[in-house]
């Protein structure tokens, strides 16, 4: 669909010009029309015009004045000369600037449909090798590992205005869609319109997208997406189905290294009715087997990483594959068998005064060097205390994890820099042991619920 535009000082004229091009049976969008050169300019700095068709001899502005101006904007559109005179300087004149027609009034209707046929044919062409080329271009952003940073630049910045509000998904599979695809190769496109998309096999889905700069991410997610697919054998995959996914194993995976770290605790006996009630959910069938055994393999390397040291042992005593027991009765038997023989050698190995005595002088040494670039292994170092134990023991004695303790004791020091005296923020994220300026604001935030500045405030507001 094209825009027009009929640039003529008569109205009679002008109103003919439009409806000659109205009548044409060129797909028109819509014919915009001016009386003068200078107006015509206006139009052409706010709407994309394809072809103008303009007098020559108007007051003001003559054509050959706007002939000029016009080809000095982006992308001008192809211009169609009218005059009253069969002056051959004229159409000379024009025709080295760019004019791509010159029709002598009176205007004949058949010579309008010829010249506008012919244009529109044109535009159509030039579209299609801008397509092409586009297509290409978008290809070897994602598919060419060889890219330099500078042609990777390159494309997106060219394209960046066409697509910052554009929305797509990228689809890896094979899809048809009636309208708005382009095929990117190996199984590649990009489907402007959701709607339109036909699976015909096992598809990967990026989520929506917008911006050229995200079109490697979406890729990425609908490579991923199609991998499920392929796997599960789903006629369709959206990335948003693995991002769902992936936070319900997260969940799982935080409760089962959860439960290991609990052993050697007075909550052994939670422990063992957590992994109790797991055991009557997949005889129930409320919890798949793949889910259960991947929670299984998940405790037994916390176990494992935890207390190898301390136990000095390379595995339980379970088989890797859960089906060479019996029944999940028996498997689940012999994981509370073993996992109370590691609690018992816990307790009887750790001597629980001197290791409190470690404590507390891994405790003054954390308050005495908060300010320096300090860590769990620095400070077990310190104590000559094994690393795994240390995090265990340090837990059990302040009821928190190493981190979270040095975290309150540098966020306590800095509130109370922030009340007692005028140091920048900067300068008192350095003092408690952050150098980066950014991470001590995102910390005090996490903490305390408000920032740095905030918090000053408040202060002197009391």
């Amino acid at each position: 669909m094209y825009t027009i535009l009929v640039v003529e000082d008569e109205k009679l004229i002008r109103k003919g010009i439009k409806s000659m091009v109205e009548r044409s049976a060129v797909p028109i969008k819509i014919v915009l029309e001016c009386n003068s050169g200078i107006k015509a300019l206006e139009i052409l700095q706010t709407e994309k015009v394809d072809i103008m068709f303009t007098d020559i001899r108007m007051p003001k502005m003559t054509g050959l004045e706007l002939v000029d101006k016009v080809n000095e904007i982006p992308n001008p559109p192809l211009i169609v000369a009218i005059s009253g005179y069969d002056d051959f300087n004229y159409a000379v004149a024009l025709l080295r600037n760019g004019v791509r027609e010159y029709l002598l009034k009176p205007v004949d209707r058949d010579k309008i449909k010829e010249v506008l046929h012919k244009l529109t044919a044109e535009l159509a062409k030039k579209q299609e090798t801008k397509e092409m080329i586009e297509t290409q271009q978008l290809r070897l952003l994602i598919h060419e590992k060889n890219l330099t940073d500078y042609e990777k630049n390159s494309i997106v910045k060219y394209y960046k205005a066409k697509y910052e509000t554009k929305n797509y998904i990228i689809a890896n599979g094979l899809v048809k869609a009636e309208n708005n695809l382009i095929s990117l190769g190996e199984n590649t496109y990009i489907i402007y319109n959701n709607e339109d998309l036909e699976v015909l096999a096992n598809v990967g889905v990026s989520e929506i997208t917008s911006g050229i700069e995200n079109i490697e991410q979406a890729n990425r997610q609908a490579i991923l997406a199609r991998k499920e697919a392929f796997s599960k054998n789903k006629k369709i995959v959206r990335y948003e189905e693995i991002i769902q996914l992936q936070n319900t194993n997260n969940t799982h995976v935080k409760k089962m290294k959860k439960l290991a770290q609990q052993i050697g605790t007075p909550k052994i006996e939670q422990v063992i009715s957590e992994l109790k009630a797991m055991e009557d959910e997949i005889i129930k069938g409320a919890i798949e087997f793949d889910v259960f055994e991947a929670n299984m393999r998940t405790f037994i390397q916390e176990i494992l990483d935890t207390y190898q040291s301390v136990l000095q042992v390379e595995k339980l005593e379970l088989t890797d594959d859960i089906l060479e027991y019996a029944n999940i009765n028996m498997y689940m038997d012999s994981l509370t068998t073993n996992i109370k023989s590691i609690n018992d050698s816990i307790n009887n190995k750790f001597d629980d005064y001197k290791n409190k005595q470690k404590i507390q002088e891994a405790i003054l040494f954390i308050k005495e060097n908060y300010n320096t670039d300090l860590n769990m292994a620095v400070v077990s170092n310190h104590i000559s205390m094994n690393y795994s134990l240390f995090s265990y023991v340090f837990k059990q004695y302040t009821n928190k994890n190493f981190v979270s303790y040095l975290k309150e004791i540098r966020i306590a020091e800095a509130k109370k820099l922030l009340e007692t005296t005028n140091l920048k923020i900067t300068e008192i994220g350095h003092k408690v042991g952050y150098e980066n300026e950014k991470h001590f604001m995102k910390i005090f935030r996490s903490e305390s619920g408000v920032s740095p500045t905030e918090y000053r405030k408040n202060m002197l507001l009391k």
